[in-house]
């Protein structure tokens, strides 16, 4: 991983096509980590996060996102109860995070399958608020995010992340909006700045 990090993504990617399969079983290894309640669970999101924080993975992670999107919606797919909360809630965050960069965010919104997972974690954690919600905040931050591709993909998606926007708005808790909004407001810097 570190010699495709240390050279140019694209071309490395075009020269070596198993290091696009290496990257996905990276992934993979380090989300089925979400499986475990311990410290394992945090570490593999930790590396995750650090790989997410250098430029070439940027680069790379967009020339590859249509090969790893499969992998992020199963994250958005697993059941909360028996996932590590925290773990979870590093792994959407690092899908926030990528997700302010308008490439990936507009391959990410263009996936029904993708956005359906959001909606669907939505309503499991839903479930049990007070269990879920630090996955809530995280996941409205990123659903969020997404919302600021234009032109929308779905507006059937939209009016459905309005609604539950609203439901949480009428909360007794502050946190859901001022999450959100933090988010979302990375986002449009980023977008926008």
């Amino acid at each position: 991983m570190r010699s495709l990090l240390a050279g140019d993504a694209v071309s490395w990617r075009s020269a070596h096509p198993e290091g696009v399969m290496d990257f996905c079983r990276l992934l993979e290894a380090l989300v089925s980590f979400l499986d475990f309640s311990d410290k394992k669970a945090n570490s593999a999101m930790g590396l995750l996060t650090d790989l997410a924080l250098e430029e070439r993975f940027h680069v790379w992670f967009q020339a590859s996102l249509p090969d790893v999107l499969l992998a992020l919606t199963g994250v958005l797919k697993r059941d909360p109860k028996v996932t590590n909360t925290s773990a979870l809630c590093q792994c959407i965050a690092i899908m926030g995070n990528l997700s302010a960069e308008a490439a990936t965010r507009r391959q990410m919104s263009a996936s029904e399958e993708f956005m359906d997972a959001c909606l669907g974690l939505m309503a499991k954690c839903e479930e049990d608020v007070d269990l879920f919600r630090e996955v809530i905040y995280t996941l409205l931050g990123l659903m969020m995010n997404l919302c600021l591709q234009s032109p929308f993909v779905s507006e059937v998606w939209a009016m459905e992340v309005s609604r539950k926007c609203l439901s949480l708005l009428n909360s007794q808790d502050g946190g859901i909006l001022t999450s959100g909004h933090g988010s979302n407001l990375n986002a449009h810097r980023q977008t926008n700045g």
